[in-house]
């Protein structure tokens, strides 16, 4: 909306004025202002940009169950170590294997309280996906696939089990 209106007025708005915009309405605003691959820090405003050279196939499903961020977050108590730097390397590198080292340190509360989400992880995993996580707080699942025909075999086997299944792309595709 910020950019529309940001191209609709020819306000000519920097990149750091609508960012600056965008942290007052959340955290992870920015980061869909940038419209490309990027890690982000802090509460989300800082953004470092790498490029993917991986061809992910990835699948997006949700089921319809509704996740306050805030209750998983009250309930969270390890937020662990994600292997960041290693994972952009690979990522960059083209590294398959890489995927195994994807982690969200949310899965343990949202499993626990919403234990048919893991069932569809599961699922996802058993249709040959190298990787399928939570994204973010939850609901929704994300799976990675190298192979064209397993990701659609998983697409044509589940998208009438759920309220959304749909392939979706990266950002720098």
């Amino acid at each position: 909306m910020i950019l529309a209106l940001n191209d609709l007025w020819d306000l000519a708005l920097k990149d750091e004025e609508i960012f600056e915009i965008g942290k007052k309405l959340g955290a992870d605003v920015p980061f869909f202002f940038l419209k490309k691959s990027a890690r982000a820090q802090g509460i989300g405003e800082i953004l470092s940009e790498f490029k993917i050279n991986l061809d992910m196939k990835i699948l997006l499903v949700n089921d319809g169950t509704a996740i306050s961020s805030n209750f998983v977050y009250k309930r969270l108590k390890d937020y662990g170590t994600v292997e960041t730097e290693k994972i952009i390397k690979g990522l960059e590198d083209s590294d398959k294997s890489i995927v195994k080292d994807f982690k969200n340190v949310m899965e343990d509360v949202v499993y626990e309280n919403f234990p048919h989400l893991l069932d569809i992880k599961n699922r996802l995993e058993n249709f040959g996906a190298s990787k399928a996580l939570l994204s973010g707080s939850g609901a929704s699942i994300f799976a990675v696939f190298f192979d064209e025909d397993q990701i659609n075999k998983a697409y044509q086997s589940i998208k009438d089990d759920y309220k959304f299944v749909e392939r979706v792309s990266l950002i720098d595709d």
